[in-house]
Order: C-alpha cells, then sequence, then structure tokens
C-alpha cells in the first residue's frame, strides 16, 4: 500500500463503526459527560439502546456512581469506546440547553423503540394470519392487540408532549 492508502484506510474504516448509532452515542456521551443529569435519564431502560457496545455501557452506567466504577463494571474490550463516549466533542452549552439536548435524545429513543415495536407488532399479525386455523388466528390476533394498545398509547403520549414542547418522557 501507498503511503496515502495506509494512512487514509484505518480513519474510514474507525468513522464508520462510531456512527452507526448516532443518537445513542450522543445521549451517553451527554450522560457520561455530565453526571448531573442521571435523574433524567430514569424514563430510559436498556432496551432503547439497540447497539450491543451502547446497551452494555448504559446497563454499566445505570449501575456505577462514576466512570472509574464503570470501568470496572465493562469489558475491557469496551474500554476504547467508553474513552470514545466520555471525549466526544459536545457544543458549548449552558445547563438548560444541555437539560434540553437529553430530553429531546431521550424522547427521540423512545420514538423508535415504540416504532420498532409497532412494525414487529404488525409482522406478528401478518404470520398470525398465515398460519393454520382461523380460530387459533383469531385468539393470537386478539392477544397481539390488547398488548399493542401499550406502545400506541405510550407513541402517542411521546408525540403529543414533543407538540406542547413538553420534551423528554418521563414514567
Amino acid at each position: 500500500p501507498t503511503k496515502r492508502e495506509r494512512v487514509f484506510k484505518p480513519a474510514a474504516v474507525t468513522s464508520l463503526a462510531v456512527s452507526r448509532y448516532p443518537l445513542e452515542e450522543y445521549c451517553l456521551s451527554l450522560l457520561l459527560q455530565n453526571p448531573e443529569l442521571r435523574e433524567s435519564a430514569l424514563a430510559l431502560s436498556p432496551e432503547h439502546f439497540e447497539g450491543t457496545e451502547n446497551r452494555e455501557i448504559f446497563i454499566v452506567w445505570m449501575e456505577a456512581s462514576d466512570v472509574e466504577k464503570m470501568r470496572l463494571g465493562l469489558d475491557v474490550s469496551l474500554h476504547e469506546y467508553l474513552d470514545r463516549l466520555l471525549s466526544r466533542a459536545l457544543p458549548p452549552s449552558t445547563e438548560k440547553e444541555i437539560e434540553v439536548a437529553l430530553a429531546d435524545s431521550i424522547r427521540r429513543l423512545w420514538e423508535q423503540r415504540l416504532r420498532k415495536l409497532k412494525s414487529l407488532e404488525s409482522i406478528l399479525i401478518s404470520e398470525a394470519e398465515s398460519d393454520g386455523d382461523k380460530n387459533i388466528i383469531k385468539e393470537q390476533v386478539e392477544l397481539l392487540l390488547q398488548r399493542s394498545l401499550e406502545p400506541t398509547t405510550q407513541l402517542k403520549d411521546v408525540f403529543e408532549k414533543a407538540k406542547r414542547g413538553g420534551r423528554g418522557v418521563r414514567k
């Protein structure tokens, strides 16, 4: 490889790996760099993080009281990623702007999770309708519809809060 290829190639690979779940990474960076926001993130659960690394870091973050305790709880392979999140450049902001940014990130993570649940629900209903006995299908569809009301209601609440400007989701 030429000098240019040696220098350029690793940077391209790294940037692809970093930006796979940008919203999750941004939210984690806000939380890690602003420990005073811990209470604001109580509306989140590990299920809101699709990225395995992000989910693992969030789980350990919920249990640990500081970064050094987090590091002890994390697999060594995640230490470099944790350092990237801790050193990620965030725009200079006031405390209020950071709180609003976190609330908006949490709301968007909720939206993503609830949309994913609704999509999964549609798939399950389609599968139930394409499988055998009509009575069994009817029971399965009714059960799925009952379960589907909760994410639908939650998604509606998320959008209404966003419209009113009441950012974030509290449970």
